[in-house]
């Protein structure tokens, strides 16, 4: 009978052992969720187009047509950085992340220096603390940030982005200016500007 009892008291402890308490298994899900919010800030902050954002967002099927009108004929995760509506922020931090069953709600602040309006008007818009909420969903494998906030990319990135426009510029033939169409003058004449404000905005950031 002692044997038996000994038997099942090692039994006893070795399940407890393996099992994760509660208090584990909601710290790992906090962890993940985290880890989704800061892969999503990085990838936008980086300037990521379309690769990353498809890992890591979801659409209600409301947004999502809405982000096929944005993007047509592309695909509703893609951002076109030389033409939509996004921030420009020079640095963010993952708050808080707060979970309730398979949703859950981030909390990022980020350092705004300025903003795009579309269709390549940038124009300045700092505000030091600009604190936004990321909504994120479970579908029991991973969570994903849902219906996300306008993008936000780095001042780096995206003048990174702007510096291949403005190489292709440099090297335009002698003469294109007045024979290009309407068109193409207001395009390049856009691209021009918006490389204007954003080599200010770097220059204050230096000093």
């Amino acid at each position: 009978m002692l044997l038996i009892k000994n038997l099942c008291m090692v039994a006893f402890l070795l399940l407890h052992m393996a099992t994760p308490t509660f208090a584990e298994m909601d710290d790992e899900l906090i962890n993940n969720a985290r880890s989704a919010v800061e892969s999503f800030c990085k990838a936008e902050f980086e300037g990521d187009r379309f690769d990353q954002r498809i890992k890591l967002i979801k659409f209600s099927p409301a947004r999502e047509k809405k982000e096929w009108q944005r993007s047509w004929p592309e695909s509703p995760w893609v951002v076109f950085w030389d033409w939509d509506r996004f921030y420009i922020v020079s640095s963010y931090k993952v708050v808080d992340v707060k979970l309730s069953g398979k949703r859950g709600i981030a909390t990022v602040e980020y350092r705004r220096i300025a903003e795009s309006k579309g269709k390549e008007k940038i124009i300045s818009s700092y505000k030091e603390q600009d604190i936004i909420k990321i909504d994120l969903i479970y579908d029991g494998k991973q969570w994903w940030v849902f219906d996300p906030p306008l993008p936000r990319i780095s001042l780096k990135a995206i003048v990174d982005i702007y510096k291949v426009f403005e190489d292709d510029l440099l090297h335009l033939e002698k003469g294109w200016f007045e024979k290009a169409t309407p068109e193409q003058r207001a395009i390049v004449t856009r691209k021009m500007e918006s490389i204007k404000i954003l080599k200010s905005l770097q220059n204050e950031i230096e000093r």
